[in-house]
């Protein structure tokens, strides 16, 4: 390989790795969840749900933002509804809990 075909090669690798640092991808946050402790908090909160026997069979479904939970869906009773806040707010990181769960009648 000639002197010239050599340089340009390894012109072309170090473009090319200083290129791919530079364009790392870096996720963007999302509405539901999109840092790790907000995905944290919600799979906790969810496996509580899970392991709690008057919630597991429940539709409630759990978004976090900056610490902020929001529950939506439904829930058989009051008491049910009740349960799935309080199981929420005992998790640590939760900042707040907005319960908009809707008890079926």
């Amino acid at each position: 390989m000639s002197r010239t075909t050599s340089a340009w090669c390894a012109s072309l690798i170090i473009a090319a790795t200083a290129l791919e640092a530079g364009c790392a991808v870096i996720p963007e946050r999302q509405s539901s969840g999109g840092s790790a402790e907000d995905v944290a908090i919600t799979t906790e909160i969810r496996a509580r749900y899970a392991s709690d026997a008057s919630l597991s069979a429940a539709g409630i479904r759990v978004e976090t933002q900056e610490g902020d939970v929001q529950l939506s869906g439904l829930a058989q009773s009051a008491e049910q509804r009740a349960r799935a806040e309080e199981i929420a707010r005992d998790v640590d990181g939760v900042d707040s809990v907005e319960n908009d769960i809707e008890v079926q009648r």
